[in-house]
Order: structure tokens, then C-alpha cells, then sequence
């Protein structure tokens, strides 16, 4: 019997936010370099089965470069997915630099 079964035969509610934790992935780089991976990465977080449910963008350094904020929704055991997709984007042309954070 799954923990979550067992908790709602007790009668107890399990919060949905301990099963989908929020993460933030944060890149930095050019503008034409973000909008070139955007779908690319939405893909991908797709196939890993995350959801995104804030995504935001800002110029940076007079236009120079820009920086996309996304919060995305997904199990608790795909944080070394994420990192793996963060390692992959950082290599791209164009990307300064990629973070994935926890919440």
C-alpha cells in the first residue's frame, strides 16, 4: 500500500505540494540565444513530465542580455533531471549562465 493510500484510509489529507515540490530555473544570456532554446526546452520539461506554472523574462544590461525565470512543478525525484537539463542548456551558445534552485 502506497504512503499516500494509507494517510487517506487514516483519514488524514496529504498536501499535493509534498508530491509536486517547486523548483527555479534561471538562464541568463543573449536574447536571441533564449528564444532559440524556448521550445527546445519546453519539450523537455514536457517529456520529464514537469509543468511549468510562472514563466518570466527580463533585459538585462541595456538589452544585452536577457533573463527567463520559470517555476516549474514536477516529482520529488526529478531534481537530477532538472540539473541535467540545466548542465545541457549551459552549454549552449549564447547562455552565461543557468541555475536550478529548489523550494
Amino acid at each position: 500500500m502506497r504512503f499516500t493510500q494509507f494517510l487517506r484510509r487514516l483519514g488524514g489529507r496529504v498536501s499535493s505540494r509534498a508530491y509536486n515540490p517547486r523548483y527555479r530555473l534561471t538562464i541568463v544570456g543573449s536574447s536571441n540565444s533564449l528564444q532559440s532554446i524556448k521550445q527546445p526546452l519546453y519539450q523537455d520539461l514536457r517529456s520529464i513530465g514537469a509543468s511549468i506554472t510562472r514563466a518570466q523574462s527580463a533585459l538585462l544590461h541595456e538589452g544585452q542580455h536577457a533573463c527567463t525565470e520559470l517555476t516549474i512543478h514536477c516529482t520529488a525525484d526529478r531534481p537530477l533531471v532538472l540539473n541535467r537539463l540545466a548542465l545541457k542548456l549551459g552549454q549552449k551558445d549564447g547562455i552565461r549562465r543557468v541555475h536550478v534552485e529548489g523550494h
